[in-house]
C-alpha cells in the first residue's frame, strides 16, 4: 500500500458506522524497502489512529498477514496457532 492508498482506506473506514470490523492485509513478497518491519511501521499507526488493534502472522521472512480489528476479539496468539497448524499439517502429509 502506498500512502495515498492508506488515505483512501482511512476515508472509507471513517464512513463505516461504529460496528465490528476486521480487515486482513497480506504480503507475499519482500522487495526493495518493504521489509516486514517497514510495512509494520507504515500500516499499524494508521490503523491505530482509526481505533483498530493489530495482530499479525508471519509465515516466513517474506509472507505475512495483518489482521486489523475494531470491536472484535481476535486472539493475540494467531501466529503461534498458525505455526502449530502448519507443523501438524506437514507431519500429517510428510512435507518438509
Amino acid at each position: 500500500m502506498y500512502p495515498s492508498d492508506m488515505a483512501t482506506v482511512s476515508a472509507a473506514i471513517g464512513g463505516i458506522p461504529r460496528v465490528p470490523v476486521i480487515i486482513q492485509l497480506s504480503t507475499y513478497s519482500v522487495n526493495g524497502a518493504n521489509s516486514q518491519s517497514d510495512v509494520f511501521e507504515n500500516l499499524v499507526p494508521s490503523f491505530t489512529e482509526l481505533g483498530f488493534t493489530t495482530t499479525y502472522v508471519r509465515a516466513d521472512n517474506s509472507m505475512m498477514s495483518y489482521i486489523f480489528s475494531r470491536d472484535v476479539l481476535v486472539p493475540e496468539d494467531l501466529e503461534v496457532r498458525f505455526h502449530s497448524w502448519l507443523a501438524g499439517t506437514r507431519r500429517e502429509f510428510g512435507a518438509a
